[in-house]
Parts: C-alpha cells; structure tokens; sequence
C-alpha cells in the first residue's frame, strides 16, 4: 500500500470516530506494524509495514489502533479494548493478525504465533 493512501484511510477512521484532536505520523521501525499513544494523541504506522503489505493487512491494524484510541490509556488488550474492537468490526479483538497467519516485515514473510 502506498504511505499517501494509509494517511488518507487514518484521518477518515480518526474522523469517523470523533478523534479530530489526533495526529497522525510515521515511524520507521521494522518491527512493529502500529502504534497508539494518548500522551501526544497520535496514531503511527511503520512504513515498511504499509509499503511492504496490502490495504487489507494495513486497514485492520488501523482499526486496532484507533480501539486503542478510542478507550483512552492505560487498557492494553482488555475487556474494553476487546469491545472497541468489536464496534470496530476489527476481526481479531487482540491482535492485528491471527494465529498462523503471516505478514510482511522488514522483507521477510513472517508467521504469527
């Protein structure tokens, strides 16, 4: 997927969840796919993962990321995590990727365990 079209899907799903105040970014780590962070209220993709992954595979982590989002710091991957997942429509509630599925990162195929 191409940074421009992932920077387009996360202000429409920021905006489309009254999260306005946040920014979004960038990072250059190979490994880790998306991040969330309430303090500065920005929302970051590795763009090697976008680059190296289809709108699908960046589309869900997205989502997980605005779950985090949405809920405010400090749950994880819990109970009310799980629910913003759920209102989401985000197919695996704790993880971006389910079991035995593989992605792409930093060049390499990888499994999820």
């Amino acid at each position: 997927m191409k940074p421009k079209q992932a920077k387009l899907m996360m202000r429409k799903y920021l905006d489309d969840n009254y999260l306005q105040g946040w920014q979004i970014g960038f990072m250059n780590k190979k490994t880790t796919a998306g991040n969330c962070c309430h303090v500065t209220k920005t929302i970051k993709l590795s763009s090697w993962f976008v680059k190296l992954n289809n709108c699908k595979r960046v589309h869900t982590t997205v989502l997980h990321e605005i779950a985090h989002a949405r809920i405010g710091y400090g749950h994880g991957h819990n109970l009310q995590f799980k629910i913003s997942c759920d209102y989401l429509k985000v197919d695996n509630a704790s993880s971006t990727f389910k079991n035995n599925d593989t992605f792409m990162l930093h060049g390499i195929e990888r499994k999820v365990l």
